[in-house]
């Protein structure tokens, strides 16, 4: 329905412009070639495709009482011109069948939105489930399936296309000792404004994800070492210390990162190999 959506879908806008077109198409026939039928069947041929039009457009029910409206309009024309001014002197088939034609139309065309209607709702509600499953609900990051899965598909792609990307794994090395100090759902807070600080640091296409409590996963396609090492500096100075609001006070939080890093390798044969080498760089940087 075009009341419940927030812009014009494209099927319906595909569907109106064909409409549109078959008019035109029929005009162009009756106009030039009379001897196919009178212009004036350009009439019934139009209403025709209008309620079409309005049963793709604003659904089924809708559709069936436009088609009814046009089924007694016609077959009060078809009385009139019999019985009143006896211009139609014989009712022959073609007659008869328009009123058929204007509410199976509908039903046709309101059958084909509705199917449409639904193929879409799957698609949105396969969509929501996926992001339920790989989304992290505190931060808003991938979690770590989402993540994995996302490295999946780039180093297939890599491989492919023979491009580069490089992974961030960043440890919050006290962040034990800050869940006690501050508490469970304080310490949230605080991973969150981590979130925040590292969303602000990477670029949209970036892939971040919270892979464990003190772990934060970073995806840098198109990005070899070089471009990894400078967002590593940002992130050290954007993280080193972090203001975050806690209990109605806002503290200086010191996070202390350790921030490692690798990137795919020509040799590598599963992405697993570049995240396991940034995980092993985690022991060497201290910030």
């Amino acid at each position: 329905m075009i009341a419940s959506d927030k812009y014009i879908r494209k099927d319906i806008l595909f569907f109106n412009l064909i409409m549109v077109f078959i008019l035109a198409v029929i005009a162009i026939v009756l106009l030039y070639a009379p001897t196919m039928g009178t212009f004036n069947l350009f009439i019934p041929f139009a209403c025709l495709l209008f309620n079409m039009i309005v049963s793709h457009n604003l659904g089924l029910q809708r559709g069936l009482m436009a088609g009814i409206v046009l089924t007694f309009a016609f077959g009060s024309y078809i009385i009139y011109e019999t019985m009143i001014i006896n211009r139609i002197t014989e009712v022959n088939f073609a007659y008869i069948a328009w009123l058929f034609f204007f509410p199976l139309s509908s039903i046709l065309a309101g059958q084909l939105s509705l199917v449409v209607s639904n193929y879409r709702r799957e698609l949105e509600n396969k969509k929501s489930l996926e992001q339920l499953v790989t989304i992290d609900a505190s931060t808003g990051l991938y979690n770590s399936q989402g993540f994995f899965r996302k490295l999946e598909e780039e180093f297939v792609r890599a491989k492919r296309y023979k491009t580069c990307f490089s992974i961030l794994l960043i440890k919050m090395s006290n962040f034990d000792e800050l869940q006690v100090i501050y508490g469970e759902i304080d310490s949230i807070k605080i991973l969150q404004s981590v979130a925040g600080k590292v969303e602000l640091q990477t670029r949209f296409s970036d892939i971040k994800a919270l892979i464990s409590a003190d772990i934060l996963g970073i995806m840098l396609p198109e990005t070899n070492e070089d471009g990894a090492r400078i967002v590593i500096e940002k992130l050290h100075q954007a993280l080193d210390r972090l203001t975050t609001e806690i209990r109605g006070t806002k503290k200086v939080i010191r996070i202390k990162p350790s921030i490692g890093i690798s990137s795919i390798k020509e040799s590598d044969t599963d992405v697993l190999e570049a995240y396991q080498r940034a995980k092993e760089e985690l022991n060497y940087d201290r910030g």
